[in-house]
């Protein structure tokens, strides 16, 4: 029910720098975390540690000011239910969520047929009535 230790492992540990004008550069930090319970989850795992033990997003990569901690990775060790290993990613390109995303359901075709019900009717609603009731 609880997380009994937070550790770096050092193994594996690295990064990328290109030396180039255009930000490309990437790091990587891997961390074991030993709970006390089977039945602990993601949930609890995530609560307990991310932001104190667990670098957050956007936090600093030791030694750089320019990357950023972008995403964090949890994962059930395949050995043990006790043990979750982490992966923290850095970089220092620019964030691709700055782009213009294409609309959630365009892009998915999640709605299918009722996309194209809403623009049909939002198309009919923009248009300018046909007559002019005057009274």
């Amino acid at each position: 029910m609880a997380v009994v230790t937070v550790r770096e492992k050092w193994k594996g540990r690295g990064g990328r720098f290109c030396y180039l004008f255009i930000p490309n550069d990437s790091g990587r930090r891997y961390f074991q975390i030993h709970t006390n319970a089977i039945t602990d989850d993601l949930a609890t795992v995530y609560a307990a540690t991310y932001g104190s033990s667990i670098p957050a997003q956007g936090s600093l990569f030791p030694g750089s000011f320019t990357l950023t901690c972008r995403d964090v990775d949890y994962q059930n060790d395949e050995k043990s239910p006790y043990f979750w290993d982490v992966t923290c990613n850095y970089s220092d390109a620019p964030d691709q969520a700055a782009t213009k995303p294409e609309p959630a359901h365009k892009a998915s075709g999640h709605f299918g047929r009722h996309a194209a019900v809403y623009e049909e009717r939002n198309l009919r609603l923009a248009r300018k009535p046909d007559r002019q009731f005057d009274g």
